[in-house]
């Protein structure tokens, strides 16, 4: 097993399509430094605790009603909500908050789910369509071994990936936040919060990498793996919470967000915890790598 993964990882990391992915995201990682550097404006921080200052001021007089232009018809009961939230505009701080670097991985879970989705697709899908399974299997005829083997090497080429490219974003992001931003909030809580947000981020992105390689096992391609996982994410799920919003805590792109947010606030999740949305996920990606186990092993490959 140990060498027919050592082939596996050589095969993967030859591949064209992981190194272009791989210096594209780079790139990528790169380019959103320089644009947040490049937007970011140094705040001193004096000034903008004055006009803060101000700020409530305002807000106080609008709550009291000492302001001009204040609507009549503002309930009492929501005038402190109407004046802080709508009516007195914020101070605006252009300036980089490096504290939100959890809030923004967890924006770009969705391209570390895609990412993922795509070369586990594309590592198993290749495959079929070149047509070298057959080949494979008459040096190794072992289909499971075969499978799984190749099931693990994208799994971890895609949380290796996932987590570097978070390494990188968090080290293209730290000029914009010591030279045009602030670095206040950042202490062993935050870095906690930092490593829980990266490395579930990572783990869901191999969830994706599985879903896309078992749905290419079953197709034999690697646009059967693309289409569907269009198709549901874009069509499927959407139709679900519509016509049946009930049935919203038993989809997967749902229980994924509570597993790499950590919460369920203004989710349909509401009270679900992050470990039984975890079990969920892996019971649908578990069932369908099974699915594909038994299809690998009982098809002809001809």
């Amino acid at each position: 097993m140990i060498a027919l993964l050592a082939v596996e990882w050589r095969r993967v990391l030859a591949r064209r399509l992981v190194r272009v992915s791989a210096a594209l995201a780079v790139l990528a990682v790169l380019a959103a430094g320089a644009i947040a550097f490049l937007v970011a404006r140094d705040t001193d921080a004096a000034n903008l605790a004055q006009a803060q200052a101000a700020r409530q001021v305002e807000v106080q007089r609008c709550i009291t009603g000492q302001l001009e232009g204040v609507p009549a018809d503002v309930p009492a009961d929501h005038r402190a909500e109407f004046c802080e939230q709508g009516f007195i505009p914020p101070v605006p701080d252009r300036r980089f908050h490096y504290e939100h670097l959890p809030e923004i991985l967890v924006g770009t879970s969705g391209f570390a789910i895609i990412l993922g989705w795509l070369l586990g697709a594309s590592l198993v899908g290749a495959e079929w369509h070149a047509g070298t399974m057959a080949t494979l299997l008459t040096w190794e005829p072992r289909r499971v071994r075969v499978l799984v083997a190749k099931l693990v090497a994208a799994g971890t080429l895609v949380f290796a990936l996932t987590v570097v490219l978070q390494l990188l974003l968090g080290i293209a992001l730290l000029p914009a936040g010591l030279l045009r931003g602030t670095t206040d909030g950042i202490d062993p809580d935050w870095l906690q919060s930092l490593s829980g947000v990266g490395l579930r981020v990572a783990a869901i992105s191999v969830v994706g990498a599985t879903l896309g390689a078992s749905i290419a096992t079953l197709g034999r391609n690697t646009a059967a793996a693309l289409g569907i996982a269009f198709g549901y994410l874009a069509i499927v799920e959407p139709a679900i919470r519509g016509l049946r919003p009930n049935w919203s805590p038993w989809l997967l792109g749902d229980n994924i967000i509570v597993v790499i947010t950590n919460q369920t606030q203004n989710t349909p999740l509401a009270g679900r915890s992050t470990l039984e949305a975890a079990t969920l996920v892996a019971c649908y990606t578990l069932a369908l790598l099974a699915a594909a186990l038994f299809a690998f092993r009982r098809r002809d490959i001809a």
